[in-house]
Formats: C-alpha cells, structure tokens, sequence
C-alpha cells in the first residue's frame, strides 16, 4: 500500500458484522498505529471496549462513517469517537452526492495540512509537490447538492427506520434481523439480514 502500512484483519461479531473487540487485543503488535473501525450497514462499532483498547495501547481511532451518517451510539453520533473520520457521499449512502463524493476529518491540525495536500496532487503550493497525491477535490456542485441533502438527512434516516420495522414485522420469522438496541442508533443504509439453519 502506498502509505507503507499493513492492514491486519479482526473477525466481527456475527450478529452485527461489525468488528468484534474481544479479537482485537491478540492482533496488537508493537508495529500497531492505529485501529479503523467501520460502522457497516448503518449501525455503529461497539466503542466503548475499542475505546478503552485504544487508550490502553495508545493508539489512534480511525473511523469509517461511509454507512452510518447520523448513526448513535449511546447518544454520540458515528464520527465523534476517533481521531480521523472518512466519509463517502457516493450516490447510494444515506446522505448521497450526484456522484463520486467523500470527505475526511481530523482534530489534528498538521495532519489535516497534510490531508489537504494529498487530495491536491500532494501539494500545499501550484507546482510544487510534497508527497505522492491525488485529484480528490470535492467538486462544488458536489458540495451544494450535499449542503441541500443534509439539511434533509433526519428526515432520509426516519424514512429508513420506518422501513426496516416494516420488513422485521412483515418478514417471516426464518430470518434473522438485524440486531436493535436501545444503545444504538441505527440508520439501515442497508437492511441486511440472514436466514435461519434448517437444518440443525
């Protein structure tokens, strides 16, 4: 990978198939960096145990929010626990561009620098490149479209909400939906769900 790191895989939980943090700790090396957690499907990681494993190791929290806008876990919204937050705004998300869209966040002012480079061609200045980068500018009708969808986006979330108690109420009881807790939050920017073994 061009940023010189390996991803080392953690097996999720099978009932939400997000990251399961009991199988976190065995995959710590002392070559760890940091721990990138994905909120699948609209329902986010359960932090608290991540959080404390990240504390622990002093490691930071890279979390991806490209299916959870709007997500809650125990009050706090996807995007509020780490340290850097990606976003995608592609068209099928819960808050959609026209196109190709995504953006990344930060509380750490050098690396944001540095992220506003690499989505520039790796440059701070015209011509003149510092690193390795990309044309991965978010266009401004992009922006404008997305500016207008957010404003909208409780209301997309409530709409898939009501959605998927239709589908846990009316589905036959061979399948097995998706976990709900008063905990979280979810936001189903897909409904997935698995069919019960028959045969055991």
């Amino acid at each position: 990978m061009q940023n010189g790191l390996k991803p080392i895989l953690v097996e999720p939980y099978l009932n939400t198939y997000n990251i399961d943090p009991s199988k976190i700790e065995e995959k710590i090396t002392s070559h760890t960096c940091a721990l990138m957690v994905v909120h699948l499907y609209g329902k986010i990681c359960d932090m608290d145990p991540i959080l404390t494993i990240s504390e622990k190791y002093n490691i930071r929290i890279i979390e991806d929010c490209a299916q959870s806008h709007g997500a809650r876990y125990k009050g706090k919204f996807a995007g509020s626990f780490g340290d850097f937050w990606a976003y995608s705004f592609y068209p099928t998300k819960n808050l959609g561009a026209l196109g190709d869209a995504g953006a990344i966040v930060t509380n750490y002012i050098a690396m944001s620098e540095k992220l506003k480079a690499l989505r520039n061609y790796g440059s701070k200045v015209k011509y003149k490149n510092d690193y390795i980068g990309f044309n991965s500018r978010l266009n401004e009708i992009q922006a404008g479209f997305l500016s207008i969808k957010l404003a909208l986006l409780d209301k997309i979330n409530k709409h898939k909400r009501k959605l998927t108690k239709l589908y846990i109420e009316n589905l036959k009881s061979d399948f097995i939906f998706p976990v709900v807790d008063e905990d979280y939050f979810d936001v189903y920017h897909i409904f997935i769900f698995d069919i019960q073994d028959t045969m055991n």
